[in-house]
Parts: C-alpha cells; sequence; structure tokens
C-alpha cells in the first residue's frame, strides 16, 4: 500500500464532487505539501491528509509551518492553524488504511476517509465546514497551472 494507490481510490470515489482534484501540491500562504487538495463547485475547498501509520499520523501533529497572521508570516503548529481556521481550505480530512484507523484519534475539526481491505475509500466522519472564504480565482489557476506544468515537465 502506498500514497499514490490511496489517491487513485480516493479520486474514484469523490471526483464527482470537485472541480479540481490535485495530487501532492503546495498552495502559497499554505507552507507545506497537501496530499490531495479539492476544490469543489461551490468553490469550497478540501484538503485530504494521507498518513499510512500511526506513527506518521501522530507526526502530522507536529509539523511546524508559517501561517500569515496580520499581514505578516507566523510559525505555528499546523493543527493549531487549522483549528484557528487560518488555513485557505475549508475542510481538513485524514485518508488512512482500515488496519490503523482505530488507533486514529482525530481531532473535531477533522473528517476522516478510511480505505477498505477490500480497496475502496469509505467516508467514516464528515469534516466540519472551517471557514467561508473562498480561495480567490486567481488561487485556483495558480494551483491547475501548476498541475498542467508538472505533467509536461515529468
Amino acid at each position: 500500500m502506498n500514497e499514490k494507490k490511496l489517491q487513485k481510490a480516493f479520486f474514484r470515489k469523490t471526483h464527482n464532487r470537485y472541480s479540481l482534484l490535485i495530487p501532492n501540491v503546495y498552495l502559497r500562504g499554505h507552507g507545506c505539501e497537501l496530499d490531495l487538495f479539492g476544490v469543489r463547485r461551490s468553490g469550497y475547498s478540501d484538503e485530504i491528509e494521507i498518513k499510512l501509520s500511526v506513527s506518521d499520523f501522530n507526526a502530522d501533529f507536529k509539523k511546524q509551518m508559517q501561517v500569515l497572521v496580520e499581514d505578516k508570516y507566523t510559525d505555528m503548529l499546523k493543527h493549531e492553524a487549522i483549528e484557528s481556521k487560518l488555513m485557505p481550505c475549508n475542510y481538513f480530512s485524514f485518508l488512512v488504511p482500515h488496519t490503523i484507523i482505530d488507533k486514529c484519534n482525530v481531532p473535531d475539526y477533522a473528517g476522516l476517509y478510511v480505505f477498505t481491505q477490500y480497496g475502496r475509500v469509505q467516508q467514516v466522519k464528515k469534516a466540519p465546514l472551517l471557514h467561508r472564504q473562498k480561495l480567490s480565482d486567481e488561487a485556483i489557476y495558480f494551483v491547475a497551472r501548476k498541475m498542467a506544468m508538472r505533467h509536461w515537465y515529468n
């Protein structure tokens, strides 16, 4: 099992929900790579963080990043920024294999998808809306352009 397999399974399950669904992308002002980034038809966006092991899941809560707060960048724990609604994505979820789901303590502000033993993705916990600010058209264009360039340069 690897991240790419889970990304493809998530795409098969949810692609109708999104106008764009992009693997392994950096957003401006985000400070770290998103395993999956989706822009919904509504204009809201999702970050789906893939974790393959319990140690990988727990390590995500120790990640530091720079977040734009009141016109200046501040170092902050990633999950503190998510809970404080300082991240650009409107929804945040984890995607984990069924073998570790019982060992993952998912916070209230996050959703959860599981990759089943049958190779499918199921939503276990719906992610709550973190905030109502949509990404700008410029930001969406930037991400879509990066995706296109990655295709042509790989």
